[in-house]
């Protein structure tokens, strides 16, 4: 849900409060925007962040302040710089936990974190939650660092993009791209487990069941990795009005560390799809194209909105 005020008090402040609920997350946002600061050339954001998200072996709970200030030096164009600060709680730990513990030392159960990034976007998507043409880009650099305030010291660069296009009798193709890797440094031997890539699910390799691909594996609990990448394909063909099909094909998984890339695991699916004002309503079936023994030939998807 999301319920905002775009012009509280006639000041140019915008107000948004959004929440969402599911078996495996709760997340609350506020966030505050204030436009045309600093000579009228810079915007400025300020949220607040409460989530905990359950995965098999542990969940994580987190509480975020964060401030952004963006610029838009051209139309589709925004550069931005922020600053986060979080708490951040591991509970519902598994037996795994001396393992996890001797992996993570004495940062497992609670951990400070604080960050700051420089980022760019280009949007050219005609509808940011129902896109039928036009791209997404934006790459995304994150130092955490103690000068910051945080407990663990590392690099995060993120990449990420898309495209959209309308065909002729109404299909439509999309592809979608992410890349991402972080680096420890100062001391620190090992990202933090909330800051970890996962993949595997509604968002990323839909064949493949919630954060279960490639990563650390210590007692039966994916632990995630240093680094990720992640390719999905579809096309949407008109059935009858708002409900369209699809087909599509993931690749991509989740490594230790940012050498290990070449390594990928594959799916490709069939699925129905409702387009709302607010973003897909998506009914999908994925199958694993590189089945390992032990592993389930697929999985169900219900998801709400776009892959991201």
């Amino acid at each position: 849900f999301l319920l905002g005020y775009s012009n509280l008090g006639g000041r140019n402040v915008a107000i948004a409060l959004q929440g969402r609920f599911n078996s495996n997350e709760t997340r609350g946002l506020l966030t505050i925007r204030r436009r045309r600061v600093f000579g009228k050339t810079i915007d400025s954001l300020g949220s607040l962040l409460y989530e905990k998200q359950s995965q098999e072996g542990f969940s994580t709970t987190q509480n975020t302040l964060s401030i952004r200030l963006e610029q838009r030096p051209k139309p589709r164009w925004i550069r931005y710089v922020r600053y986060s600060i979080q708490d951040v709680r591991i509970t519902d730990i598994t037996d795994a936990a001396a393992a996890l513990e001797e992996i993570f030392q004495d940062k497992l159960s609670r951990v400070r974190l604080a960050d700051a990034s420089l980022g760019l976007v280009r949007d050219t998507r005609d509808d940011a939650f129902l896109p039928t043409r036009g791209g997404y880009a934006s790459i995304e650099g994150t130092v955490f660092a103690r000068a910051l305030g945080s407990e663990a010291s590392f690099l995060q660069s993120f990449l990420r993009g898309s495209w959209t296009v309308t065909l002729k009798r109404g299909g439509r193709f999309a592809t979608f791209l992410r890349i991402g890797a972080e680096r420890p440094f100062g001391g620190t031997e090992i990202v933090p487990l909330s800051e970890r890539f996962f993949a595997g699910g509604i968002n990323t390799l839909r064949g493949f069941s919630t954060d279960s691909v490639g990563g650390v594996q210590v007692g039966g609990v994916n632990l995630g990795g240093e680094s990720i990448f992640v390719f999905n394909q579809e096309w949407h063909f008109p059935i009858w009005k708002s409900l369209r099909g699809e087909l599509f094909f993931d690749a991509g998984n989740v490594y230790p560390y940012p050498e290990d890339l070449p390594f990928m695991r594959y799916d490709a699916g069939v699925g129905l799809r409702l387009d709302t004002p607010i973003g897909p309503i998506r009914l999908e079936y994925g199958w694993k194209l590189d089945r390992q023994p032990g592993e389930s030939t697929g999985e169900l998807i219900f998801a709400i909105g776009t892959l991201f």
